[in-house]
């Protein structure tokens, strides 16, 4: 065997010196603290980057007052404009309106306001299947609130609006 040259590392570790040894331990404690650190942020990453409990669990731990009134948590989206056209596209309208969502609980009215942009899509997606001239008798805002109720319980589910309120419509 060659001088200088050892069988392992534990005899290469008990051959150094006391300084040696003493920096190859302080190597070894900042490794051991760089990997605690790493495993500490990891963690809580992952913990912040979890998704909130969907509000059908929390709808179904928590049972509704039977004394408190049945629509007591409104979600208003104010000044929403809608542009509709005519049957032959030869003329183009804006609705100008304000929704209410009448929610059945704190918790889904929480979660339409997290979640507006799904419900301000689900309001444009229906609206574009309608024409200005389905405006004309009230049977057509009664589809235009079926249609969009639909689409919101298709996305929001047990937490979807139990009643659909427009106000305010003006179309020019």
């Amino acid at each position: 065997m060659v001088e200088g040259q050892h069988k392992s590392l534990w005899a290469f570790f008990w051959a150094t010196s006391f300084l040696t040894k003493l920096r190859l331990l302080a190597i070894f404690c900042l490794a051991i603290a760089t990997m605690c650190a790493s495993a500490t942020v990891i963690f809580h990453l992952i913990r912040i980057q979890k998704k909130p409990e969907p509000p059908e669990a929390v709808l179904l731990k928590r049972k509704l007052s039977s004394v408190a009134p049945v629509f007591t948590y409104p979600f208003e989206l104010r000044n929403l404009s809608l542009p509709f056209t005519n049957r032959t596209s030869s003329r183009m309208a804006y609705a100008q309106f304000t929704i209410v969502l009448d929610c059945p609980t704190e918790e889904a009215k929480h979660y339409m306001e997290l979640n507006r942009a799904k419900v301000l899509d689900a309001i444009f997606e229906v609206g574009m299947n309608f024409f200005v001239e389905d405006f004309d008798t009230p049977e057509g805002y009664k589809k235009f609130k079926e249609s969009l109720s639909q689409s919101l319980s298709a996305i929001f589910k047990a937490a979807s609006p139990r009643r659909i309120d427009i106000q305010d419509w003006v179309i020019n």
